[in-house]
């Protein structure tokens, strides 16, 4: 079974359907028992969606918002591995 960190260490794949068909499985089981990781894919899909809208419209993106989203997915990471609380 998948933990949480090596499920987001392979989001970026299962995002772009890059990993085998047993690993997409396991993120596939992951996501059933895990709130926090659904959270994480959700923010990672929206992620890549708007990076892709901004691809097809031929505009770059800002350099602040490269940095805002920077920010935002390292603070989720950092969130996933070391959850407030835990000590």
């Amino acid at each position: 079974m998948l933990k949480c960190r090596e499920f987001t260490s392979l989001a970026s794949e299962y995002v772009d359907g890059q990993l085998s068909p047993s690993r997409r499985f396991a993120m596939r089981f992951h996501l059933l028992i895990c709130n926090h990781c659904r959270r994480f894919i959700r923010g990672w899909r929206q992620t890549v969606d708007i990076l892709k809208r901004l691809e097809r419209s031929q505009a770059e993106p800002s350099e602040s918002l490269i940095t805002r989203i920077d920010d935002a997915l390292a603070q989720r990471l950092a969130e996933r591995t070391h959850p407030p609380g835990a000590g």
